[in-house]
């Protein structure tokens, strides 16, 4: 798969304050082309959130001089593990490699249709 988003949003250098109940990091409604493999911003009806690579993490957790390269794949190692060996149902996510970091994109399951 290959992201059509710009480094910019990717990014999010706006160093704005924000959690929610589901977390802080930064979500993006995507959706997947499934003919071009390609991923593109959707805020009327995503299917998917991606959540990018963002050296501002350690922002929320107090440290401004450190970030966590590897909290997405964290991430994905755990659904993986939910899903492979607690045999539960997860929706589907993956890692989505571009510019040299890695990027999370899970399906949305508040959306049934």
């Amino acid at each position: 798969m290959k992201l059509d988003i710009s480094d910019e949003i990717l990014e999010d250098k706006s160093n704005h304050d924000h959690s929610s109940l589901s977390g802080y990091q930064n979500k993006i409604d995507v959706n997947i082309d499934e003919e071009t493999k390609t991923i593109t911003i959707d805020t009327k009806n995503p299917h998917y959130l991606l959540k990018p690579f963002n050296t501002n993490i350690g922002h929320y957790f107090g440290d401004k001089n450190s970030y966590y390269p590897q909290a997405l794949v964290n991430e994905h190692l755990f659904m993986s593990f939910a899903k492979n060996e607690l045999l539960l149902d997860v929706p589907y996510n993956g890692l989505i490699y571009h510019n040299s970091q890695f990027h999370y994109i899970i399906k949305r399951f508040d959306r049934y249709e």
